[in-house]
């Protein structure tokens, strides 16, 4: 028997309540493309608003010296361990940035970023999305 190619279907297994199945029904991307293509029809035609959400991404993280390692580490308050278990990192790791061996990679750095100074991180996350009309210009 052949599924409603307007419907379908994701089974997804979870380890953690003994492998049971949750099914979810989602439109088919055929539906999704069609629902999107109506809906900028009704906007080109000024029966519908648009609503656009602009987020502001911060600076890429500066290089972070071991100096400036161990500053975040302190600001927080955390031991070398409790460091490397926020950041999910080892203690060895945490150990060998604070001694200049290595240093923190991009993904690290951003992290580092945000525990340093966490304000225009959070600041990006809660902008409220502004309603657009026709000929408006969203800044």
């Amino acid at each position: 028997m052949l599924e409603d190619p307007k419907q379908q279907t994701v089974s997804v297994k979870s380890f953690k309540d003994g492998g049971c199945k949750m099914k979810r029904n989602r439109p088919s991307l055929f539906e999704r493309l069609k629902s999107g293509m109506d809906d900028l029809l009704l906007y080109a035609k000024d029966e519908k608003q648009l609503v656009e959400t602009r987020r502001s991404i911060p600076d890429p993280p500066r290089a972070y010296s071991a100096a400036d390692v161990v500053a975040v580490r302190v600001k927080l308050g955390l031991s070398q361990s409790g460091l490397a278990a926020l950041m999910h990192v080892s203690i060895k790791t945490v150990q060998s940035w604070e001694q200049g061996l290595r240093a923190p990679s991009g993904v690290a750095s951003r992290l580092l970023q945000m525990l340093e100074e966490p304000g225009p991180f959070l600041k990006a996350l809660h902008r409220k999305p502004a309603s657009r009309g026709r000929g408006s210009i969203a800044g």
